[in-house]
């Protein structure tokens, strides 16, 4: 049913084809080539016990958009969970801007030295839907990542963050969220019904709602202060999101730490 939706989608977009190729080229001339954060791993909290964190994905989970990691998803997630579970969070991040998930599998995943590990966090996705990847693809390479990782970390959750909103990045015109928003949609039924399929693998499945950020956000923030180009996450963003990533993760871990 989902590759009969992607199908129905690229259909659909077709005869706009010319158009939307040239609005893509159009906005990556337009949007600032941002280099990815420095530090790929840290520690947050004082805490005597401790938790061991790996982040794996794309640009988001890079940084992209803040300096330092310690201000990106990776250190902001360390200092919620932190707070969360009364645990020190040590954090390492193996994540690329640009990446999909099969380049993940294939470059990445094969980098990761084997060490102790608490929590896996994945934020995939975006670059995904930006390549109208068909959800049969998607699912594949995701089934290959969890599986390997596995293999390598038979107890340890696994939890993958929402799809990235592209449907909702300021610097796309209309047509352009129209079509990537659906491939988002698509590829979001494909993580739920491939993680539905393991234990201990969860996915938040929530999209991201601008105006309930700002309802937490300062007052008078608006929807370009939650990016830093228009495209990737600003320090803002990425300590909202990571809050509720923080929360969902907690959620989902305290039955079986309460078993």
């Amino acid at each position: 049913m989902n590759s009969l939706r992607y199908m129905i989608h690229v259909l659909l977009l077709l005869p706009l084809a010319g158009f939307l190729y040239w609005q893509g080229r159009r906005v990556r001339a337009q949007v600032p080539r941002l280099g990815e954060a420095s530090q790929t791993k840290g520690k947050a909290g004082r805490f005597r016990s401790a938790r061991h964190v790996l982040l794996l994905g794309e640009s988001a989970f890079a940084g992209v958009g803040v300096r330092s990691n310690q201000s990106g998803i990776a250190g902001r997630f360390a200092h919620h969970w932190s707070r969360q579970q009364r645990h020190s969070v040590h954090w390492r991040l193996y994540a690329r801007n640009g990446y999909n998930m099969q380049r993940l599998v294939e470059q990445i995943l094969p980098q990761i030295p084997h060490q102790k590990t608490d929590l896996i966090l994945i934020g995939m996705g975006g670059n995904d839907a930006f390549e109208l990847t068909p959800p049969a693809r998607f699912g594949r390479q995701t089934r290959v990542l969890i599986e390997t990782l596995r293999e390598r970390y038979p107890d340890c959750p696994i939890v993958f963050g929402n799809v990235p909103p592209v449907y909702a990045f300021p610097a796309f015109p209309v047509l352009l969220q129209f079509a990537l928003g659906g491939a988002v949609k698509i590829l979001k039924r494909e993580l739920c019904n491939v993680t539905a399929a393991y234990r201990h693998v969860y996915f938040d499945e929530r999209l991201i709602h601008f105006t309930a950020w700002q309802q937490q956000a300062p007052a008078h923030t608006s929807l370009a202060d939650f990016f830093s180009d228009g495209v990737h996450p600003s320090a803002l963003a990425y300590d909202l999101w990571a809050a509720e990533l923080a929360r969902f993760t907690t959620a989902q871990l305290q039955p079986s730490q309460g078993g």
